[in-house]
């Protein structure tokens, strides 16, 4: 993971709080986003998901568990949408070295959209995307190891569209080339 960066405790302050700012801004950009894109002929929905955090073998963690939320707009009459997704670890991954503690993974993303029509489709999604790492490093003594950035991410999946408001999809999302999120969802159109 070359975007940790050991800070010393006096810097870990100033750190979390510009890492706290650009969340906030980013939040802020997605939630006017999604109220410029309501109107009368909506195509809205929101989602939930779950599933496997992926950490390459080359790092010394295992695979953890995640949660998220999305909010999503179809564009009448085509397949593309716009997608804003909160993801973060419920399940930290854990070290296979003693002297790491768990590691912590969230993630803020806005992506474009495309799925094939029919009831069973392909789901292909690209985006910018701003990841937040946490974990320690143990030694004489405890540092704060994170990290922060904003890449670009890609996703390939597929779905169902059990009734007309609900669909099921399954999907892998690259969150940074050694870490992925294999997910499970459902997604509520209103």
């Amino acid at each position: 993971m070359n975007r940790f960066i050991i800070k010393g405790n006096d810097k870990i302050y100033e750190s979390k709080r510009k890492d706290m700012a650009m969340f906030n801004k980013l939040s802020t950009i997605g939630i006017l986003l999604a109220a410029l894109t309501l109107s009368a002929n909506a195509q809205s929905y929101l989602g939930v998901k779950g599933g496997i955090i992926n950490i390459s073998r080359d790092i010394a963690f295992d695979n953890g568990a995640g949660m998220g939320v999305l909010y999503g707009y179809d564009f009448p009459d085509n397949n593309f949408a716009v997608e804003g997704e909160f993801n973060t670890t419920v399940s930290k991954p854990e070290s296979n070295n003693s002297r790491y503690g768990d590691l912590s993974v969230t993630t803020l993303a806005g992506y474009a959209v495309f799925r094939s029509p029919g009831r069973f489709y392909f789901k292909g999604k690209a985006g910018l995307l701003y990841e937040y790492l946490n974990s320690t490093v143990s030694g004489i003594t405890t540092i704060d190891v994170e990290g922060s950035a904003i890449t670009i991410s890609l996703g390939i999946g597929g779905g169902m569209r059990i009734t007309e408001k609900l669909s099921g999809e399954v999907e892998y999302t690259m969150i940074e080339a050694d870490i992925g999120y294999a997910s499970l969802g459902f997604n509520w159109r209103f």
